[in-house]
């Protein structure tokens, strides 16, 4: 099975860990470890095979990013245009590196969850497509952020009061309604 290309929250991971590793903060085997865990949780298990960014994988990409660090100095030199620009980014533009680092972080942080979720959305609606549902709640989600409704995840929000101002503003938000007029109804079925 031909693995799926990496993204961009996957290669800051990588950075993140080639780092954790070089500065000592996790020895390297529990380091691809842990990486190589967060990165399969991320997909369901269903659509993965056992090479699924797998520790032998991790290995072999990480010396991809040592090689970029490193100025061609050791590691593997043939490497994706993605850990190039991620690379060049760390090294250039923090800030928007930083800022792709903390989405990858919060997609791991809502994957638990997110299966709590699915599984409740399964006994209540059992016809739901859950993907579509969180797409949803992406757009839900991103919009009340940039309101300042809330400031993180949707699927992190305990708060009965905060969940009602979510659902409120979706529904009532002249500017949210009108630029995703044919997903209204779907987007506040969904909050």
């Amino acid at each position: 099975m031909r693995q799926p290309k990496w993204d961009k929250y996957e290669a800051a991971l990588l950075i993140e860990t080639y780092w954790d590793i070089v500065y000592g903060k996790k020895s390297r085997n529990e380091a691809v470890s842990t990486l190589s865990k967060v990165l399969r949780n991320r997909v369901p298990s269903n659509e993965i095979d056992d090479t699924y960014r797998n520790e032998n994988g991790i290995n072999m990409r990480l010396g991809e990013i040592d090689c970029l660090f490193n100025e061609g100095k050791g590691g593997l030199m043939n490497t994706s245009e993605l850990f190039r620009e991620m690379v060049a980014m760390y090294k250039t533009d923090s800030d928007a590196y930083e800022k792709i680092l903390k989405e990858a972080r919060d997609m791991n942080s809502t994957n638990e969850n997110k299966s709590l979720f699915k599984a409740w959305l399964a006994t209540k609606y059992p016809k739901a497509v859950f993907d579509v549902v969180c797409s949803h709640l992406k757009t839900a989600e991103d919009f009340c952020i940039k309101v300042k409704v809330i400031r993180g995840p949707l699927l992190e929000i305990v708060e009965p009061d905060v969940l009602r101002k979510v659902s409120r503003t979706v529904t009532e938000n002249k500017i949210f309604r009108i630029v995703n007029k044919k997903q209204h109804q779907n987007i506040v079925m969904a909050v």
